[in-house]
Protein backbone atom coordinates (compact mmCIF):
# COMPACT_ATOMS: atom_id res chain seq x y z
CA UNK A 1 0.00 0.00 0.00
CA UNK A 2 1.31 3.45 -0.97
CA UNK A 3 0.18 6.98 -0.18
CA UNK A 4 -1.47 9.67 -2.29
CA UNK A 5 1.78 11.61 -2.71
CA UNK A 6 3.35 8.55 -4.36
CA UNK A 7 0.40 8.46 -6.76
CA UNK A 8 0.98 12.01 -7.99
CA UNK A 9 4.71 11.35 -8.31
CA UNK A 10 3.95 8.19 -10.32
CA UNK A 11 1.96 10.25 -12.84
CA UNK A 12 5.29 11.53 -14.14
CA UNK A 13 5.86 8.09 -15.64
CA UNK A 14 4.55 7.87 -19.23
CA UNK A 15 2.64 4.61 -18.77
CA UNK A 16 0.87 5.94 -15.63
CA UNK A 17 -0.10 9.18 -17.32
CA UNK A 18 -1.34 7.23 -20.33
CA UNK A 19 -3.35 4.88 -18.11
CA UNK A 20 -5.03 7.75 -16.27
CA UNK A 21 -5.74 9.58 -19.53
CA UNK A 22 -7.28 6.37 -20.89
CA UNK A 23 -9.53 6.04 -17.86
CA UNK A 24 -10.69 9.66 -18.15
CA UNK A 25 -11.32 9.48 -21.89
CA UNK A 26 -13.26 6.24 -21.63
CA UNK A 27 -15.24 7.56 -18.67
CA UNK A 28 -16.29 10.61 -20.71
CA UNK A 29 -17.55 8.77 -23.77
CA UNK A 30 -19.23 6.11 -21.63
CA UNK A 31 -21.11 8.84 -19.77
CA UNK A 32 -22.25 10.50 -22.99
CA UNK A 33 -23.55 7.25 -24.44
CA UNK A 34 -24.88 6.15 -21.05
CA UNK A 35 -27.41 9.00 -20.84
CA UNK A 36 -29.10 7.83 -24.03
CA UNK A 37 -28.90 4.20 -22.93
CA UNK A 38 -30.70 5.12 -19.69
CA UNK A 39 -33.34 7.29 -21.37
CA UNK A 40 -34.02 4.70 -24.08
CA UNK A 41 -34.22 1.92 -21.47
CA UNK A 42 -31.55 -0.11 -23.28
CA UNK A 43 -29.28 -1.00 -20.36
CA UNK A 44 -29.49 -4.67 -21.27
CA UNK A 45 -28.19 -3.71 -24.72
CA UNK A 46 -24.79 -2.81 -23.26
CA UNK A 47 -24.52 -6.15 -21.53
CA UNK A 48 -25.53 -8.01 -24.70
CA UNK A 49 -23.00 -6.23 -26.91
CA UNK A 50 -20.26 -6.61 -24.27
CA UNK A 51 -20.67 -10.36 -24.26
CA UNK A 52 -20.70 -10.35 -28.06
CA UNK A 53 -17.38 -8.51 -27.92
CA UNK A 54 -16.09 -11.20 -25.57
CA UNK A 55 -16.96 -13.83 -28.19
CA UNK A 56 -15.02 -11.87 -30.80
CA UNK A 57 -12.02 -11.65 -28.51
CA UNK A 58 -12.18 -15.36 -27.72
CA UNK A 59 -12.26 -16.14 -31.45
CA UNK A 60 -9.20 -13.94 -32.01
CA UNK A 61 -7.30 -15.83 -29.29
CA UNK A 62 -8.35 -19.15 -30.82
CA UNK A 63 -7.26 -18.37 -34.39
CA UNK A 64 -4.40 -16.01 -33.50
CA UNK A 65 -5.78 -12.95 -35.31
CA UNK A 66 -5.99 -9.27 -34.41
CA UNK A 67 -8.57 -9.09 -31.57
CA UNK A 68 -9.64 -5.55 -32.48
CA UNK A 69 -11.02 -6.72 -35.83
CA UNK A 70 -13.02 -9.67 -34.52
CA UNK A 71 -14.25 -7.76 -31.45
CA UNK A 72 -15.48 -4.89 -33.62
CA UNK A 73 -17.08 -7.28 -36.09
CA UNK A 74 -18.93 -9.24 -33.41
CA UNK A 75 -20.03 -6.10 -31.56
CA UNK A 76 -21.41 -4.26 -34.58
CA UNK A 77 -23.05 -7.36 -36.06
CA UNK A 78 -24.72 -8.22 -32.76
CA UNK A 79 -25.95 -4.64 -32.31
CA UNK A 80 -27.39 -4.53 -35.82
CA UNK A 81 -28.91 -7.99 -35.34
CA UNK A 82 -30.67 -6.72 -32.22
CA UNK A 83 -32.04 -3.80 -34.22
CA UNK A 84 -33.15 -6.04 -37.07
CA UNK A 85 -34.88 -8.57 -34.78
CA UNK A 86 -36.68 -5.77 -32.97
CA UNK A 87 -37.75 -4.20 -36.24
CA UNK A 88 -38.64 -7.24 -38.34
CA UNK A 89 -39.77 -9.54 -35.58
CA UNK A 90 -41.95 -6.89 -33.93
CA UNK A 91 -40.33 -7.66 -30.60
CA UNK A 92 -39.27 -5.35 -27.79
CA UNK A 93 -35.62 -4.55 -27.06
CA UNK A 94 -35.32 -6.97 -24.14
CA UNK A 95 -36.43 -9.95 -26.20
CA UNK A 96 -34.17 -9.14 -29.14
CA UNK A 97 -31.19 -8.51 -26.86
CA UNK A 98 -31.84 -11.70 -24.90
CA UNK A 99 -31.73 -13.79 -28.09
CA UNK A 100 -28.45 -12.32 -29.35
CA UNK A 101 -26.94 -12.22 -25.84
CA UNK A 102 -27.50 -15.95 -25.34
CA UNK A 103 -26.26 -16.88 -28.79
CA UNK A 104 -23.04 -14.87 -28.61
CA UNK A 105 -22.30 -16.12 -25.09
CA UNK A 106 -22.70 -19.67 -26.35
CA UNK A 107 -20.24 -18.90 -29.15
CA UNK A 108 -17.80 -17.41 -26.66
CA UNK A 109 -17.94 -20.52 -24.48
CA UNK A 110 -17.39 -22.71 -27.54
CA UNK A 111 -14.36 -20.67 -28.63
CA UNK A 112 -12.86 -20.74 -25.13
CA UNK A 113 -13.40 -24.49 -24.97
CA UNK A 114 -11.51 -24.96 -28.24
CA UNK A 115 -8.42 -23.08 -26.97
CA UNK A 116 -5.91 -25.83 -26.17
CA UNK A 117 -3.03 -23.74 -24.88
CA UNK A 118 -2.75 -21.69 -21.70
CA UNK A 119 -3.39 -18.00 -22.23
CA UNK A 120 -4.16 -14.98 -20.07
CA UNK A 121 -6.11 -13.39 -22.91
CA UNK A 122 -9.48 -14.72 -21.77
CA UNK A 123 -8.99 -13.33 -18.27
CA UNK A 124 -8.00 -10.00 -19.79
CA UNK A 125 -11.24 -9.92 -21.78
CA UNK A 126 -13.30 -10.59 -18.66
CA UNK A 127 -11.65 -8.17 -16.24
CA UNK A 128 -9.61 -5.75 -18.38
CA UNK A 129 -6.61 -3.70 -17.30
CA UNK A 130 -6.39 0.01 -17.94
CA UNK A 131 -2.68 -0.01 -17.02
CA UNK A 132 -1.90 -2.41 -19.87
CA UNK A 133 -2.94 -0.01 -22.63
CA UNK A 134 -0.02 0.61 -24.98
CA UNK A 135 0.64 3.63 -27.20
CA UNK A 136 -1.06 2.17 -30.28
CA UNK A 137 -4.17 1.22 -28.33
CA UNK A 138 -4.24 4.65 -26.69
CA UNK A 139 -4.15 6.30 -30.12
CA UNK A 140 -7.11 4.17 -31.23
CA UNK A 141 -9.01 5.14 -28.07
CA UNK A 142 -8.36 8.85 -28.65
CA UNK A 143 -9.45 8.71 -32.30
CA UNK A 144 -12.56 6.71 -31.42
CA UNK A 145 -13.43 9.14 -28.63
CA UNK A 146 -13.13 12.10 -31.01
CA UNK A 147 -15.41 10.34 -33.49
CA UNK A 148 -17.99 9.41 -30.83
CA UNK A 149 -18.09 12.93 -29.36
CA UNK A 150 -18.42 14.49 -32.83
CA UNK A 151 -21.24 12.10 -33.77
CA UNK A 152 -23.09 12.66 -30.50
CA UNK A 153 -22.82 16.45 -30.81
CA UNK A 154 -24.11 16.27 -34.36
CA UNK A 155 -27.00 13.91 -33.57
CA UNK A 156 -27.76 14.85 -29.95
CA UNK A 157 -31.02 16.72 -30.54
CA UNK A 158 -32.26 14.09 -32.98
CA UNK A 159 -31.44 11.32 -30.52
CA UNK A 160 -33.29 13.12 -27.73
CA UNK A 161 -36.30 13.77 -29.95
CA UNK A 162 -36.41 10.17 -31.13
CA UNK A 163 -35.93 8.88 -27.58
CA UNK A 164 -38.90 10.69 -26.11
CA UNK A 165 -41.37 10.32 -28.98
CA UNK A 166 -40.39 8.08 -31.86
CA UNK A 167 -43.72 8.43 -33.65
CA UNK A 168 -43.58 12.23 -33.52
CA UNK A 169 -39.99 12.11 -34.78
CA UNK A 170 -41.17 10.06 -37.76
CA UNK A 171 -43.98 12.54 -38.39
CA UNK A 172 -41.44 15.35 -38.51
CA UNK A 173 -39.44 13.47 -41.12
CA UNK A 174 -36.50 12.32 -39.02
CA UNK A 175 -34.83 9.13 -40.33
CA UNK A 176 -35.64 7.19 -37.15
CA UNK A 177 -34.52 3.82 -38.51
CA UNK A 178 -31.12 5.15 -39.62
CA UNK A 179 -30.68 7.03 -36.34
CA UNK A 180 -31.45 3.87 -34.34
CA UNK A 181 -28.78 1.90 -36.20
CA UNK A 182 -26.33 4.82 -35.87
CA UNK A 183 -26.87 4.77 -32.10
CA UNK A 184 -26.28 1.00 -32.00
CA UNK A 185 -23.05 1.46 -33.96
CA UNK A 186 -21.84 4.18 -31.57
CA UNK A 187 -22.56 2.03 -28.51
CA UNK A 188 -20.70 -0.86 -30.15
CA UNK A 189 -17.60 1.24 -30.83
CA UNK A 190 -17.54 2.54 -27.25
CA UNK A 191 -17.73 -1.01 -25.93
CA UNK A 192 -14.96 -2.15 -28.28
CA UNK A 193 -12.47 0.50 -27.11
CA UNK A 194 -13.41 -0.05 -23.46
CA UNK A 195 -13.08 -3.82 -23.50
CA UNK A 196 -9.35 -4.18 -22.82
CA UNK A 197 -9.32 -1.43 -20.20
CA UNK A 198 -12.50 -2.36 -18.32
CA UNK A 199 -13.40 -5.91 -19.34
CA UNK A 200 -16.73 -7.53 -20.09
CA UNK A 201 -17.88 -7.86 -16.48
CA UNK A 202 -17.54 -4.17 -15.51
CA UNK A 203 -18.40 -2.65 -18.88
CA UNK A 204 -22.09 -2.13 -18.11
CA UNK A 205 -21.36 -0.23 -14.88
CA UNK A 206 -18.90 2.05 -16.68
CA UNK A 207 -21.64 3.16 -19.08
CA UNK A 208 -24.72 3.05 -16.89
CA UNK A 209 -23.73 4.19 -13.38
CA UNK A 210 -22.54 7.80 -14.05
CA UNK A 211 -25.58 8.34 -16.27
CA UNK A 212 -27.84 6.94 -13.55
CA UNK A 213 -26.26 9.35 -11.04
CA UNK A 214 -26.97 12.33 -13.31
CA UNK A 215 -30.50 11.07 -13.94
CA UNK A 216 -31.16 11.29 -10.19
CA UNK A 217 -30.26 14.99 -10.08
CA UNK A 218 -32.16 16.70 -12.89
CA UNK A 219 -34.93 16.46 -15.46
CA UNK A 220 -33.11 18.75 -17.87
CA UNK A 221 -31.44 16.59 -20.49
CA UNK A 222 -28.58 18.99 -21.26
CA UNK A 223 -27.76 19.34 -17.57
CA UNK A 224 -28.05 15.58 -17.23
CA UNK A 225 -25.47 15.09 -19.97
CA UNK A 226 -23.00 17.53 -18.42
CA UNK A 227 -23.48 16.10 -14.93
CA UNK A 228 -22.87 12.56 -16.21
CA UNK A 229 -19.56 13.63 -17.77
CA UNK A 230 -18.43 15.45 -14.61
CA UNK A 231 -19.40 12.53 -12.37
CA UNK A 232 -17.66 10.08 -14.71
CA UNK A 233 -14.43 12.12 -14.75
CA UNK A 234 -14.35 12.68 -10.98
CA UNK A 235 -15.19 9.04 -10.28
CA UNK A 236 -12.60 7.77 -12.75
CA UNK A 237 -9.85 9.95 -11.25
CA UNK A 238 -10.70 9.06 -7.64
CA UNK A 239 -11.12 5.39 -8.52
CA UNK A 240 -7.81 5.27 -10.39
CA UNK A 241 -6.04 6.94 -7.47
CA UNK A 242 -7.71 4.59 -4.99
CA UNK A 243 -6.66 1.59 -7.06
CA UNK A 244 -3.04 2.75 -7.07
CA UNK A 245 -2.96 3.52 -3.35
CA UNK A 246 -4.60 0.24 -2.34
CA UNK A 247 -2.78 -1.72 -5.06
CA UNK A 248 -5.97 -3.16 -6.52
CA UNK A 249 -7.42 -3.23 -10.05
CA UNK A 250 -8.18 0.38 -11.12
CA UNK A 251 -11.27 -0.65 -13.11
CA UNK A 252 -12.83 -2.26 -10.03
CA UNK A 253 -12.05 0.71 -7.79
CA UNK A 254 -13.50 3.12 -10.37
CA UNK A 255 -16.78 1.20 -10.40
CA UNK A 256 -16.78 1.12 -6.58
CA UNK A 257 -16.44 4.93 -6.51
CA UNK A 258 -19.19 5.27 -9.14
CA UNK A 259 -21.50 3.15 -7.00
CA UNK A 260 -20.76 5.22 -3.90
CA UNK A 261 -21.59 8.38 -5.84
CA UNK A 262 -24.82 6.79 -7.05
CA UNK A 263 -25.90 6.02 -3.50
CA UNK A 264 -25.29 9.67 -2.53
CA UNK A 265 -27.18 11.04 -5.54
CA UNK A 266 -30.06 8.65 -4.98
CA UNK A 267 -30.43 9.75 -1.35
CA UNK A 268 -30.07 13.44 -2.20
CA UNK A 269 -32.12 13.31 -5.41
CA UNK A 270 -34.61 16.18 -5.80
CA UNK A 271 -36.81 13.72 -7.68
CA UNK A 272 -37.51 12.01 -4.36
CA UNK A 273 -39.11 15.23 -3.13
CA UNK A 274 -40.81 16.14 -6.40
CA UNK A 275 -41.85 12.86 -7.94
CA UNK A 276 -44.15 14.46 -10.49
CA UNK A 277 -44.68 18.04 -11.50
CA UNK A 278 -48.14 19.56 -11.90
CA UNK A 279 -49.41 19.76 -15.44
CA UNK A 280 -49.36 23.22 -16.94
CA UNK A 281 -52.37 24.36 -18.95
CA UNK A 282 -50.12 26.67 -20.97
CA UNK A 283 -48.29 23.68 -22.45
CA UNK A 284 -49.22 21.89 -25.63
CA UNK A 285 -50.60 18.34 -25.68
CA UNK A 286 -47.24 16.71 -26.35
CA UNK A 287 -45.53 18.52 -23.45
CA UNK A 288 -48.34 17.64 -21.08
CA UNK A 289 -48.17 14.02 -22.17
CA UNK A 290 -44.41 13.92 -21.57
CA UNK A 291 -44.75 15.73 -18.25
CA UNK A 292 -47.42 13.34 -17.06
CA UNK A 293 -45.20 10.35 -17.85
CA UNK A 294 -41.85 11.54 -16.55
CA UNK A 295 -42.26 14.74 -14.58
CA UNK A 296 -40.56 16.87 -17.22
CA UNK A 297 -41.12 18.16 -20.71
CA UNK A 298 -38.31 16.37 -22.49
CA UNK A 299 -39.19 17.78 -25.91
CA UNK A 300 -38.63 21.34 -24.76
CA UNK A 301 -35.73 20.28 -22.55
CA UNK A 302 -37.04 22.61 -19.84
CA UNK A 303 -36.63 21.85 -16.16
CA UNK A 304 -40.03 21.01 -14.75
CA UNK A 305 -39.51 23.29 -11.78
CA UNK A 306 -38.78 26.25 -14.05
CA UNK A 307 -42.17 26.18 -15.72
CA UNK A 308 -42.97 27.21 -19.29
CA UNK A 309 -43.31 30.98 -18.90
CA UNK A 310 -42.27 32.61 -22.10
CA UNK A 311 -41.86 29.29 -23.90
CA UNK A 312 -43.76 29.38 -27.15
CA UNK A 313 -45.61 26.39 -28.53
CA UNK A 314 -46.66 26.56 -32.12
CA UNK A 315 -49.89 25.00 -33.31
CA UNK A 316 -47.95 22.22 -34.96
CA UNK A 317 -45.40 21.91 -32.16
CA UNK A 318 -42.88 23.61 -34.39
CA UNK A 319 -40.29 24.19 -31.70
CA UNK A 320 -40.09 20.46 -30.94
Amino acid sequence: MTDILDFFEALARPFMARSLATALILASICAIVGIFVILRRMVFLVDGISHSAFSGGALAILIGSNPLLTITLFSVLSAFSIGAIKEKGKLNNETAIGIIFSFTMALGIIFVGLIRTYTTGVQGLLFGSVTSIDEEEFAIIVLTAIGVVAAMLLLKQKFFFMTFNEELAKAYGLPVRALSYAFLAIVSLVIVVCLKAVGVILQIAMIVTPAACAYQLTYNTNKMLLLAIVIALVGAFLGFMLGYVLEIAPSASIIAVYTAIFVVTMVASPKRRHKRAMLDEKMCIECNRALAATGACEYCDVDAAAGHDGHEHGGEHANH
